[in-house]
């Protein structure tokens, strides 16, 4: 059960945060820089000012940026979870 929401959870904040997000403040910010700090700042907002959260969110966003692939992103948070998932359980 855990499992499947870490999986589900991975897959919305990417469409989220990665997709929606970052493609509508690409276009109203004009600037791909800007876009990335900003959301990625959003994202670590949304979990609760998480240290460790920080570097994956700046990472996802360069991805995102960089290879414009929400797969690869998603893969990538996805991976994140399910580590944690089986270190810490």
């Amino acid at each position: 059960m855990l499992l499947s929401i870490l999986i589900i959870s991975s897959i919305i904040e990417e469409l989220l945060f990665r997709k929606l997000l970052f493609d509508f403040f690409k276009e109203k910010l004009k600037s791909r820089k800007k876009s990335i700090i900003f959301v990625s700042f959003l994202f670590f907002i949304a979990h609760k000012f998480y240290l460790k959260i920080l570097f994956l969110t700046i990472v996802l966003a360069f991805v995102r940026y960089k290879k414009n692939s929400i797969f690869l992103c998603i893969f990538i948070h996805l991976t994140y979870n399910i580590i944690l998932y089986i270190l810490f359980s």
